[in-house]
Order: structure tokens, then sequence, then C-alpha cells
């Protein structure tokens, strides 16, 4: 029965809790008469009082929202509130009675009728409460960061929960510690030690969209120091258009551990080579090239050319963009190393910035498809810049890795590679701006680290690391983009810009946070029973510890988190010697051998021309 109640529509369950108070006032008047006079009264003839009370009663209760408040956030705030309730109600009948000049009634019977109208209500409330929390006692346990609008909508939404229950606040406001709201006890974060063990704490929820980054950093260090789940609302919360709920939550993402603040973009250099213009993103359908199209016709560029050799990705990005209103899409099917083609789609509509993002970024992939990875990621690069420059285009942008930087593996000599060319057709005196913008990983780029563990996390399977010791630098895609068109409209030929990406992050210690902070535990020597096990599979061929961001050192330059290197280069005259020598091991002989031997002279030519 008492399951049956809980799963009953909220409209329903007022309709019960009002007739509970009709019938309660009817039998306040009664006991209040009664107990004045010392006798039992017989209400018969004074029907016309008992339908008054009951009126004004239930007329006042919903007048001030007595009815909003379910039976499961009983405490001191609805006490205080049945209280002011009564306190009304009381008033209306004894005004009543004044204006109708019944004298039958004594007077004093009007206090003593107060004051058993409240026990009646607040008593029935009590003991429905306590009825209804005992299926409660199998729910997940909740604690809310932040009583602010946000947070008291997401426990409304909790309340509604078959699992979930929504138990204690956390606040920063010290004027609120001790508090009550919804009928749950407002505690210091700090107590959040005492609090977990207490009461067996299991999910964590951050409602405080207003927070800053760095309290949030606090708070997850915080909370991952215990066996909680938590989740977030988003940063910029959308509380004041609409009620807050258990869908706006999500999981954590590594960007909410990251130590970076919120880059100030400059509005001039984001527009300087976009807006009016006709912009050509290579690789559009990726990670990086779909945020740049995305970013782009924020900026009001005339026509939009996106290229890709991924039907399906081409398709996506291209629904994506016209989703959002932005209809002058020239969606191009192919590849950046058919020089003919792209040189005839450039001058036919007009192209006036490249944005060249196409390449194969996955460094044991490209170590072991070495001609697919070079003819991609360096003649592709060489077949789109020869072919912007006879194209008249003003602007081309590359965008390179920190693993072009000393090479270890293919991946990274090809970019290189591909970085170099640019560097000497700028030296050569080419028309076209040819600069390079380099920067680390991305969060949740297509096949990163990140959402592999996240993928792994939820299948409940061992996270896989290539070494306990490794690091990487990380930054978010849409700050990795916002950067990137800056400093194309900074270059004015043949610039490395490095992007600022804070401090490097160890993946071991990433993986192990990410762990925690979905309620599980790190199973190891020291916890065997732990839920998730880290493996360590070894570093693959071409893959380094660590990662560096530039070969010579960075200058500043005007834009705070973007440098310039001072990295060598080869002149054009014998870097196309090179390359027609690496396009003929590839081509004729088909010698992968003898190209990677090849490609290990590179920086040896970069010191021989310094």
């Amino acid at each position: 029965m008492i399951s049956s109640l809980i799963r009953l529509p909220v409209a329903a369950k007022r309709w019960i809790t009002i007739v509970y108070d009709m019938a309660a006032a009817g039998l306040a008047l009664w006991i209040a008469w009664s107990l004045r006079l010392g006798e039992v009264v017989d209400m018969s003839g004074y029907a016309h009082l008992v339908v008054a009370a009951v009126l004004i009663t239930v007329g006042t209760f919903i007048y001030m929202g007595y009815y909003r408040v379910t039976l499961s956030q009983v405490g001191t705030e609805i006490i205080r509130h049945s209280f002011n309730s009564v306190l009304l109600s009381t008033t209306g009948l004894a005004l009543f009675i004044f204006l109708y000049r019944d004298t039958s009634l004594p007077r004093s019977v009007i206090l003593i009728y107060g004051l058993t109208l409240f026990l009646i209500c607040i008593g029935g409330r009590m003991v429905a409460s306590r009825i209804l929390r005992e299926p409660n006692r199998s729910k997940t346990r909740i604690a809310i960061y932040g009583t602010g609008e946000a947070g008291v909508q997401l426990a409304g939404a909790l309340q509604k929960s078959d699992d979930l229950l929504p138990f204690l606040w956390l606040d920063d406001d010290k004027q609120k510690w001790g508090s009550e709201i919804l009928g749950m006890r407002v505690h210091s974060p700090e107590d959040f030690d005492r609090l977990v063990k207490a009461h067996d704490i299991r999910e964590v929820m951050v409602a405080s969209p207003g927070v800053s980054r760095t309290r949030r950093r606090e708070l997850l260090d915080r909370f991952s120091r215990y066996p909680v789940r938590v989740h977030l609302l988003p940063m910029m919360s959308e509380a004041a258009q609409g009620r807050i709920g258990m869908d706006d939550l999500h999981e954590i993402d590594a960007e909410d551990l990251l130590e970076r603040g919120v880059t100030e973009r400059d509005e001039h250099l984001m527009r300087v080579n976009i807006r009016d213009k006709v912009v050509m993103v290579s690789g559009a359908g990726g990670s990086i090239g779909s945020e740049l199209c995305r970013q782009a016709v924020r900026q009001g560029p005339r026509a939009l050319v996106m290229v890709d050799q991924s039907e399906y990705a081409l398709y996506r990005i291209e629904h994506d963009i016209r989703e959002g209103g932005f209809e002058n899409i020239i969606p191009v099917l192919g590849s950046v190393c058919d020089r003919e083609s792209m040189e005839k789609i450039m001058r036919e509509r007009g192209v006036e910035t490249v944005y060249h993002a196409a390449a194969y970024k996955h460094v044991h992939l490209v170590e072991m498809n070495v001609a697919a990875g070079l003819r991609n990621n360096t003649f592709g690069t060489l077949a789109l810049a020869d072919a912007a420059e006879s194209a008249g285009v003003k602007t081309f942008v590359l965008i390179s890795t920190d693993k072009s930087v000393k090479p270890r593996g293919m991946m990274g000599a090809s970019k290189r590679l591909a970085e170099m060319i640019l560097q000497a057709y700028s030296d050569a005196g080419k028309t076209t701006c040819f600069c390079i913008v380099r920067f680390g990983n991305v969060l949740d780029s297509s096949g990163s680290i990140v959402p592999l563990f996240k993928q792994q996390i939820r299948d409940r399977k061992p996270l896989t690391l290539t070494h306990a010791d490794m690091v990487r630098y990380f930054m978010t895609i849409n700050e990795a983009v916002e950067l990137v068109i800056q400093a194309g409209a900074m270059a004015s030929g043949g610039e490395v810009f490095v992007l600022d990406m804070g401090e490097p992050v160890k993946i071991d210690a990433l993986a192990r946070k990410m762990i925690r902070l979905n309620g599980l535990q790190v199973r190891d020597e020291s916890n065997p029973d732990g839920d998730i096990e880290i493996v360590y599979t070894g570093v693959r061929p071409g893959e380094k510890i660590s990662e560096e961001l530039s070969i010579e050192g960075l200058d500043a330059t005007d834009r705070k988190k973007i440098r310039r290197s001072r990295d060598g280069f080869v002149a054009w005259s014998e870097l196309n010697d090179f390359l027609a020598a690496l396009d003929g091991l590839l081509s004729e002989t088909q010698d992968e051998k003898r190209a990677v031997e090849l490609l290990n002279t590179l920086e040896d030519m970069c010191l021989e021309e310094r």
C-alpha cells in the first residue's frame, strides 16, 4: 500500500492531503469546542461554522503554498510554514465569526482551535513522512553541493526518483550551515569526511553553476578521496530559462580536472581571416576540423568549404552547420592529396583562408602504415599548400602537433616535414601567408585517451596505460581552435606558433582520479577488492614518455597563450630534392624501411642548414 501511495501522481497526493486537512479543520473545531465546554458537543446545529472552518483553512493553505511542499520534506522549515498557514486560517475564521455575528461560539475556542489544527496538520504530516520514508532506506543517498535555485530544482527532481534520495546539502555560505531546506540540513563542505561515513553518502551532485573553476577543482579533489560518484551541472546553467533536472547533470570530464583558466579571446583576431571571406577547412569532419567549422561560421564568413575523405563525417558536420542556421556551405568529398581537384575548388569558390586539419594522427597506426601516413600528412600538405599558392589563397594555417618536436615515430616525423614545407615555402617568397600552429592533445577528440578511459570505466574494464610515468599536455577543443584562429590572424609568413598547454598531466594520476570520481576504487596490490584495475601495456613504437612543444625555445607574442617557436628548417631548393627522393622511395620501390632511414636525417639537415 505504501509503495502504491509513493507511485501516485503529485496531483493525487495533493488531493489526499487537502481531504485530510478538510477533515482536520472540522475535527479541530469539534475538539476545541468540546474542550472549552468540558463535554462532547453535538455539531449538527453548527454546520455553517464547520463549513466555514473547512473552506477558510483549505483556501488559506492553498494561498500560502502549503500544498507545494511534499511529505518527504518535513523538517523545521515545514513546521514554520505550517504555523504561518494555521495562524492565517485561524485569523480568517475569527474574522468570519465576527462578521457573521455568531455569539454561540465562545471566543477562547478560536485559540484552542488554532493550536489543535496545527498539531493535527503537522502531526499527520510527520507520521506520513516517517511511513513514506521507510522505502527510502534502500535508495542511494546523495549530497547536493549548492543551495541556490539550480540546487533546489535538482533536489525537487531527485525526490521523485525511485532509486535516489537527496539527503543533505553542502554549501560554502556559513550563514546557511545548520539550517534546513526542503527538509535537508545544510553542512559545510569541510565536514564531508565525517558526513560521508556517518550517513553512507554514495553520490555528490555539484549544482552550483556560478562557482569558479578553481573552487570546482578543489571540490573534486576533496570528493575524489572518497568512494562517491560525482556529477556536475554545466558551468553555464540554464536555470533562469527553465527547470533544472537530472538530465542536466553530466559525468566528470577530464576538462573539469585540469587546472586551466578561461582564455580571453581577441574578437578582432577571430574575425580577421574569416569575416566576409570564403574559408576552407580540410579534415572538416574530424574533432579539430569540425570545431573549426563551427567557430568559423560564428564569425560570419561569406562561404564555408568543408573537405573530408569520410562521407559520414562530412555529412555529420554539414548537417550540424545547417541546423545552426548557416546555409552557404560547400561540402567536398575528396582528398587533400588530389592537388588538381583542390586547386580547382579553391579557384572556383574564391577561397581566401585555408585551415588544414586533415591528418592521420594515431601514432601506432601511422607507425604500422608509414607510406599512408607520409602520403596524407606530408605530401597531402604539400599538395594543398601548392594548390593554395596557385589559386591565390591569402592565408594558409597548418594544424600541427607536439609530436613533431624531435619526433620518435613516423606520425611526428610526417608532421614535422609538413611544418618544414610551409616554412620553406614562406622563405622562398610565396605570396600566400603560410603558418603553423602546434599544440598537444585535445580533450575528447576521437581516439584520445580520455574517452577511452570513460568507456572502460562504464564497462568496468581495466584502464589501459602504456606506462606509469606517461605525461601529456591537454587542452579543450574549443580553446585550441580559438587560439588557432587567432594565431593564424597574427601570421606574417613562416611562423611556427605554439599554444600554451599549461602544465603536463600525468596520465596515471588522471586515470586514478577518474575512477574515484565515478564512485569506484582502484584495484591493486594494496586494495585487491577494488573495482577497476590499471594495466600497463608498455610504450608502443613511436611513442614518448613525455612530449615537448619546441625544438629550440619559444618567444612571447602579443597574445598570452600564443608563443612563437624558433625552430629551424631546410631551404626549399634542398627540401624539394629531399621530398623527391622520399616520394620516389614510396612510389617506385615502396621501400618504407629506406624511407624511414631518410626521414631520420631530417633534423641533421636542419642543423647543417643553420
